[in-house]
């Protein structure tokens, strides 16, 4: 049977004044994907209960899980890690830095002169952490042929680990830490790790220390200066990701953002609107994921079975139109159900 291989990654400062930065990746292993599922959701309403959360959302991610107990959240993340920790077949733990000291400007054929180094993490490399990661895992231990790995959305350029990883059986999920389940345990998981190396340094002994603790076998790999030529772009053509995305995608067309709103209030409101939990919780079930409607850009993910969400006058005419054309599925919400 296949094993699953899911992927998340998150920013790591330390320091006084937050002035050291790397990212911190996550690969998990599962039997398979009902074993994922089924460990994950057991986990999932374990902490609801325990610690008394409201059934919100079929899954929950670390950010969310900070935002609704934001002081019980370190000791929430920590009590999922141990009760999943059982269906855990193994980890890999992948930690990307660059020192400014030692290579304080990043060159590359995808823009002119020199990149800072921290620009570099912060911009280039952190958008696309999920590939690295996946591409250090295939390199330490190459996955079965018959394996798939399962990635939260990225966005990023070519790059020679893109080259290899493109050969992976891969999914990819917008909103992946929301909807899919392995993703939201990886995420979890990190989120507990990431709070027990704030004691320490970050390094091999001691991320493998953290590990340990948790009960939980994981190969540890430091990627940085001796992994550049790999890393680095190789042009400005951005990563086609459309073959990888995991379907059906629930595409909800939003509403526009009142004139009051600032733009991160209006962000962080659409985060807990009653569709999207709706479409996340359909999306766990069925195996697929969910985005917000860019009618710039959707058009070449959408693929017959897709769910399409409108939430208006304005937005059931798109709906029509593209049930019509793409033979997508089409809602209007909330007065039809999320199939």
């Amino acid at each position: 049977m296949a094993s699953i291989i899911s992927f998340d990654s998150k920013e790591y400062h330390a320091g006084t004044n937050r002035d050291f930065f790397a990212i911190l990746g996550l690969g998990l292993r599962w039997q398979s994907p009902e074993a994922a599922k089924t460990a994950v959701t057991r986990a999932m309403r374990a902490v609801e209960s325990e610690f008394g959360l409201p059934r919100a959302r079929e899954l929950y991610c670390s950010a969310h899980i900070k935002e609704e107990r934001p002081f019980d959240h370190l000791r929430i993340t920590d009590r999922f890690a141990e009760l999943v920790r059982g269906d855990i077949l193994e980890a890999f733990f992948v930690y990307t830095g660059i020192s400014p000291s030692k290579v304080p400007q990043i060159y590359s054929q995808a823009w002119r002169g020199g990149m800072d180094s921290l620009e570099f993490l912060r911009n280039i490399l952190l958008q696309v952490h999920p590939v690295l990661c996946s591409w250090a895992m295939m390199n330490d231990r190459p996955p079965r042929p018959d394996d798939c790995i399962w990635l939260d959305h990225f966005q990023g350029h070519e790059s020679l680990a893109w080259s290899e990883v493109r050969r992976l059986r891969m999914q990819i999920f917008f909103r992946g830490d929301c909807c899919c389940p392995g993703i939201a345990a990886t995420d979890m998981v990190l989120a507990a790790a990431d709070n027990r190396l704030r004691a320490r340094r970050l390094t091999n002994m001691d991320a493998m220390t953290v590990f340990d603790e948790m009960g939980i076998r994981t190969t540890v790999k430091f990627l940085g200066q001796p992994n550049l030529k790999e890393i680095v772009p190789l042009s400005q053509s951005p990563l086609d990701t459309a073959p990888y995305i995991a379907h059906p995608v629930y595409f909800i067309m939003g509403e526009e953002r009142p004139p009051l709103t600032g733009r991160k209030e209006w962000e962080k409101t659409k985060e807990w609107m009653d569709v999207l939990i709706r479409a996340e919780s359909r999306a766990a079930s069925t195996g697929g994921c969910v985005k917000w409607f860019d009618p710039a850009n959707d058009s070449r993910l959408m693929k017959p079975g897709d769910v399409f969400i409108s939430l208006g006058d304005k937005s059931d005419k798109m709906a029509a139109a593209l049930g019509r054309g793409m033979g997508l599925r089409t809602v209007r919400f909330p007065a039809e159900p999320i199939p």
